[in-house]
């Protein structure tokens, strides 16, 4: 695969340039790189280079890469644009994730306070606009359209249907908990409560070894934490393997 791929070391090199870039790109916390995508897509799909017959390495290499990084960055959100069911599947597997960190004392912000709004911001200021890019730089052909449709379908369902939603998986993940502590208050003991963190501030044998809630104890048929939030960055020095 890789004789593939790469012939020589220098292609190598090239390619995981391309990936680590790629990777990187999911990272949409820092506004720094952010800002710097924003003005290569900008630079790439520059308006005066449309009709050109010829461009130069550079231009096409630049334009690739960016390319490669928003199918990346969609791939990672590309719950928020298929039909809302797909969506409401991964949104609560999502916040399954972001409460047992919380319970755990891995965050000390509790996912549901604002998870409604959140999920509106989310859609207006990154999924949307995202969709909108995949359908200008037309790789995807008339599913570029679909995709941008979802988004905006869903954003309009979520705004009318979100609060209640948030409501049921605020009520399904805090009551296991409390059913989890419960048992063990019956089994093994007496169990102090938790902090305002979510934090176990009492000990007993039905607990983790850290004091925390045990989450196995959670139905197999319910909602896994598959998801796993992204990390990146971009480089304008990096050059991606040349694509025709």
């Amino acid at each position: 695969l890789q004789q593939c791929i790469f012939a020589q070391g220098s292609g190598r090199k090239r390619f995981r340039q391309l990936v680590v870039n790629a990777v990187m790109a999911t990272d949409i916390m820092d506004p720094d790189m952010v800002s710097l995508r924003k003005k290569r897509w900008e630079k790439a799909f520059d308006p005066s280079l449309a009709g050109e017959m010829f461009l130069l390495d550079v231009d096409v290499n630049r334009k690739a890469t960016i390319v490669i990084e928003h199918i990346i960055q969609a791939s990672d959100v590309a719950h928020t644009m298929q039909h809302w069911h797909i969506f409401i599947k991964w949104n609560v597997r999502l916040y399954r994730e972001l409460y047992r960190a919380y319970i755990n004392g891995h965050s000390n912000v509790d996912p549901g306070e604002g998870w409604y709004e959140d999920q509106l911001s989310f859609f207006d200021s990154y999924v949307i606009p995202l969709a909108k890019k995949l359908r200008e730089c037309g790789v995807f052909g008339v599913s570029g359209d679909e995709y941008l449709t979802y988004a905006q379908l869903n954003r309009t369902e979520w705004e009318r249907k979100g609060r209640e939603e948030t409501r049921k998986m605020i009520r399904q993940y805090r009551g296991v908990v409390a059913s989890k502590m419960s048992v063990d208050m019956s089994t093994n003991g007496t169990v102090s409560g938790l902090s305002s963190t979510g934090m176990s501030t009492g000990m007993s044998t039905g607990m983790s070894s850290t004091g925390m809630p045990d989450f196995s104890v959670i139905p197999s048929n319910s909602y896994t934490p598959e998801m796993s939030a992204g990390r990146m960055q971009t480089d304008e020095g990096l050059r991606p393997v040349f694509m025709s």
